[in-house]
């Protein structure tokens, strides 16, 4: 039996994105030390916007693929791809 982490990656990179997005947005001094990071991922190897948009159809601010009229798309493949910058050698 194969054993696969990359559902596990992908969810520990939600969280971190999303964390990010409100932090940034809240105005926290917290991420003063990622501001400064901005690393290469791999993950673009693996995962492209259409296969997170396919995986994720129904996050926040989405509803079947299609952002809902006032909200902002804070699970966006962008701000994954953000935090996962901020961790360049997680991946």
């Amino acid at each position: 039996m194969r054993v696969s982490f990359f559902p596990a990656i992908i969810f520990t990179f939600i969280i971190c994105s999303a964390n990010y997005q409100i932090a940034i947005a809240q105005g926290s001094t917290n991420t003063a030390e990622l501001q400064h990071i901005n690393g290469n991922t791999n993950l673009g190897k693996y995962l492209n916007a259409k296969k997170w948009n396919t995986l994720f159809p129904n996050r926040y601010g989405m509803k079947n693929g299609k952002p809902v009229a006032g909200e902002k798309d804070l699970y966006s493949f962008q701000a994954f791809m953000q935090a996962a910058k901020k961790f360049p050698q997680f991946l």
